[in-house]
């Protein structure tokens, strides 16, 4: 919105839609900003409109319908449709790193102190989520996380997933992560960490010795698996250790 605003001043103007509270707001490129807590169309006569942009938090929106159109969401399936059209354009936001965690921390989460913030970051990654707005709830970290984890643990499924644009559950993406090359189109997909790694290696069994060979031989020139081929390779060695 910023960058938006930076280039085309009060030429446009920009809605903005939370899609799980259903809040909407408009500023329009005059200054004045209007508030509409209802679902849906709150702003339907202005984004009839051929000039406006529409941002949408989530993923309930027809993009068909709409003007032009930016939407921050997770990785889903559902969008697979809209991506073969040539005015779609899909950019990929990577995890955040150690420094950045440790600045929000400071900022806006110092009832966290640094230790659990580490122990979590080490687990589950850079999802700001999970380890500063949840660090201090336990059972979001055991169900949510666990019920993601334990919904991974099929390798073969999460295996499959590399190359695709969502992982097979809203769950799992929380334990799949990209790593994002500087273009924010390039990406890499790996497991949070190589603690869940050896986890999903682990649950899967026997056959995970298998799968992580067929999974190697499949993918060996794909460069968005790499790194997941290492992490795979490096949990199957210590399972079998």
């Amino acid at each position: 919105m910023y960058e938006l605003r930076k280039q085309h001043g009060d030429k446009i103007d920009i809605a903005y839609q939370h899609e799980r509270s259903s809040q909407q707001f408009l500023f329009s490129g005059g200054g004045e900003v209007w508030y509409n807590n209802t679902q849906h169309g709150s702003f339907s006569e202005f984004l009839s409109k051929p000039t406006p942009i529409f941002m949408v938090d989530g993923t309930g929106v027809k993009l068909e319908e709409l003007p032009a159109t930016f939407v921050f969401c997770s990785p889903h399936r559902d969008w697979r449709k809209y991506m073969n059209a040539i005015y779609v354009h899909a950019r990929v936001l990577p995890v955040w790193p150690w420094q950045h965690l440790v600045a929000a921390r400071q900022l806006n989460f110092q009832d966290v102190s640094e230790q659990p913030l580490a122990e979590l970051y080490t687990k589950w990654g850079g999802i700001p989520r999970v380890v500063l707005e949840k660090a201090d709830s336990k059972s979001y970290q055991i169900i949510t996380m666990d019920k993601a984890l334990a919904k991974a643990r099929s390798l073969s499924d999460i295996l499959a997933t590399v190359g695709h644009v969502s992982a097979p559950d809203d769950d799992s993406g929380r334990i799949l992560h990209y790593a994002v090359e500087p273009d924010f189109i390039e990406f890499q997909v790996f497991f949070a960490s190589q603690w869940v790694a050896d986890e999903v290696v682990r649950s899967a069994g026997q056959q995970a010795e298998r799968q992580i060979r067929e999974f190697v031989a499949a993918q060996e020139n794909n460069p968005q698996a790499a790194g997941l081929r290492g992490q795979v390779l490096k949990a199957l060695e210590h399972k079998v250790l």
